[in-house]
Order: C-alpha cells, then structure tokens, then sequence
C-alpha cells in the first residue's frame, strides 16, 4: 500500500485486502459523524468503523481525557502524506445529519491560519480532511465538534507507514530548507496557539478560597445517522487569594453554530464524460481543461459496474509538466469514487483512474463544473453550567455563555456568603 516490499510471510494472515490486518480503524471510532462517508462497515475494510460510537477502549481514553480538561488544541499523529489536516472531514457540498450541507467549520479562518503557521515550520500542505479522502468518526470530528477546541491531523513523512528511524528524527527536527524547524517547531506553534487567550475563552472573579469551579455541560453529538448522549465535566481549586481566572472552550460548540454553505445548482457549467478500461495495478490518465476560474467546483465522478475497486486521483498540470494533486476518493469494494476541487483554477487538470484490486471493468468517468450559491444554516447559542461546590455540596450555579476570544467575568457572591 505504501510502496514498501514486506518481509516474507508479514502479510500472511491478513484478512483483507491490500495486506492490513483486520481491526478496527480507531481513526473511524469517536462518536462525531459517526458511521458517514469515509468509514465503513465492513469487518474487512480497513476503515472499519467498528460496531458502534466510542466501542474501543482506546478511543473512550481520549474522549475522558479530553472530556474532564479544556483541551483549546489538539493533534493526532499519523502516517504519511506530509499533510496538516484540518476540519472538516468530509466536502462542504455533502448532506450532513441535520439535512443541510456541511459548510466549512465555523472557525475556518483562524484553523486555516494556524494550519498555516504550522506548515511553514515543516513545509507539509494545509489542507482539510476531505481534500485527502472522505473521514467521519475521526478524533476531530468528535473533539472539535464536542468541544470547540482547535483539531488538526498531522500525515507525516512523504511515504511509508513506518518509516526508519532516521527519517522519523528529520521529520521531527526538520531536514534541508526545514533544518532546525519540522514537526517539533510545528508542534511548539500549536503550544503557543493553545495560550493565546484570543483562540479560546477565559472566566475570572472572585470565589471562595479552596472551593472546587465546576464547568459541565450535557448535549448529544451526532452521530451520522442518530445521537449520542454526551458530556464535559472540568473542575478547578480556588487559590488562597479567592480570585480564579480560568482558560476555558468556548460554551457553544462549533456542531451548533449558525453556519454559512454553499449549495450546488442542479445542472452543471460545462461536463464531460470518458469511458475506458483499465488492467490490474495500471492506471489511465484523462485530461480536463477547466477554460476559465469562474466556476465554484470540479466534481469528478468514478463508477463501474461490477463489485470491484478502482481509486480516482486528481491532478492540476502545471507549466512545466509536473502533476500536483489537489483531490482523491480511494473508497473500499463496492463504493463508487467521487473527488471535488473547490474554486478549481484555470488550467489542465489530470483525472487518474487506478485499478487497485480489480479484474478489469468497464468505468465511467465525468468531471462537470457547478457554480454554488451561499445560504446560512441558523444555529444556537449554549452555556456552560458554572457550580461553585464546597466538600462536594454546589452553593452556587449560574449560567456562563462566553464565546472565543471573550473574557467573562463572574463573582460568584452567593457562594461567598455561604462559605
């Protein structure tokens, strides 16, 4: 899969194909969108999404670890691509569970940015999750969603799964052009972003000294077809001074928040449809012109008609020859392939059709241009639940609505007069 020859005998007990083991796909596991496009519910597939929201003890430590703490940013490591992504995982254009297009996450402008300030530090792309494939159920879905704190996937390293060691050092310190720089200055951008009072939310006043802040707030997160019931519960010590100032999310999460899409029209700018037939482990390039940049998106569309699976890839030709790939589907057998370029630009694009494990069907292939028209999805306004507690007994509670970058202040009198 990543190019690499295994060792004799690696891949002999493999139950699915491409040589990975079968298992569970944790990256499909957490409860955000749970069981949407990109996981599958296939035992052999290897995005198996397991049998139902949170099943895996691994993926509850992370929801209990990022439940009971104001996590303001978050990675999650993985292998390769040279990629940061960011939310969201699957295509503005696609239906989500309330009915309405995805739209991009409500604080795109400021994750783009930091994406922004971390690849410069490793020279990787910036991108969301759904320009690399199609995910639901991944660690961001739930934790950005969940929580409102920032959320990005790090694809390190060009190729291989598991890299040797020394490579693994290069992408951490940096190599070449990013010599003194990579994942660990990376990493350290991301530190800063997690302090700045500006990408998150503070609360301060005055309480009594030595009683436990409690923040808690109950909600269900949707899964891609139902709910899950879900909570945040995080806690604080008073100091001897009887002021607290505390580094908190944001009290609405991102999932709720008034939204802006962009719905596609019906019928397309321009189309055009190719038909061919492709060996196993070959692959057959199409081009597509794309004459000027007044279009909001190339869609490419894969199908066949057998039980087989074929992989679709995306390229913009550049002036000297070279390919750079700005899109990809590669689905498990039995799914169809679909691939979106937003704003695509002017230019040649080449459309990929590779057969990874099939015999050789007849497919179809069509690349159309839609313009898109934006519309508003409305939101609601949330608030944490503040309880000022002492030896576990609440003597006060109050409401807190405070937004990102907004400070609150809050005395909690009543539970003053009380101590």
């Amino acid at each position: 899969v990543d190019g690499q020859q295994p060792v004799a005998g690696e891949c002999a007990l493999a139950t699915s194909p491409g040589g990975f083991g079968a298992g569970i796909d944790l990256n499909r596991n957490y409860g955000g969108f749970w069981g949407g496009p990109g996981a599958s519910d296939l035992f052999a597939d290897p995005t198996y999404r397991g049998a139902g929201p949170f099943s895996e003890p691994e993926t509850q430590a992370v929801r209990e670890l990022v439940s009971s703490r104001h996590v303001t940013t978050l990675i999650t490591n993985h292998t390769f691509s040279n990629l940061v992504l960011r939310p969201n995982g699957v295509a503005p254009t696609t239906i989500g569970p309330d009915g309405f297009p995805v739209g991009d996450a409500p604080d795109e402008p400021a994750l783009k940015a930091l994406g922004a300030q971390m690849t410069a530090q490793n020279g990787y792309a910036n991108i969301h999750g759904w320009e690399l494939y199609d995910t639901t159920g991944t660690t961001e879905d739930w934790s950005y969603n969940a929580t409102g704190g920032f959320g990005y996937t790090f694809e390190i390293g060009p190729d291989e799964f598991h890299p040797p060691y020394p490579e693994v050092i290069d992408e951490y310190l940096g190599a070449g052009a990013y010599a003194g720089k990579g994942n660990r200055e990376a990493y350290l951008v991301a530190l800063e972003n997690a302090v700045d009072v500006a990408t998150h939310s503070v609360v301060q006043g005055k309480a009594p000294a030595g009683a436990t802040l409690r923040l808690r707030k109950t909600f269900s997160t949707p899964t891609w077809e139902s709910t899950i019931g879900d909570e945040l519960d995080t806690s604080m010590v008073v100091g001897s001074k009887g002021r607290y100032s505390w580094h908190i999310n944001p009290s609405t999460r991102p999932v709720v928040k008034s939204r802006q899409v962009r719905v596609t029209s019906s019928e397309p700018l321009a189309s055009q449809t190719y038909t061919g037939t492709t060996l196993p482990l070959q692959r057959t390039d199409n081009e597509f012109v794309v004459e000027t940049t007044g279009a909001d998106l190339l869609e490419v569309k894969l199908d066949w008609a057998t039980p087989d699976d074929l992989d679709l890839y995306v390229f913009r030709k550049n002036a000297d020859g070279s390919l750079t790939q700005v899109a990809s589907s590669t689905s498990f057998i039995l799914a169809k392939e679909q691939a979106l370029v937003q704003a695509p630009e002017a230019g040649t694009y080449v459309l990929r059709v590779e057969n990874f494990a099939s015999v050789a069907p007849t497919w179809t292939l069509t690349a159309s241009l839609f313009d898109q028209t934006d519309q508003e999805v409305p939101g609601l306004i949330e608030a944490w639940t503040l309880s000022c507690e002492k030896n576990g007994k609440v003597l006060e509670q109050v409401p807190l609505i405070v937004d990102r970058g907004q400070q609150a202040k809050v005395d909690l009198k009543a539970c003053i007069s009380k101590w």
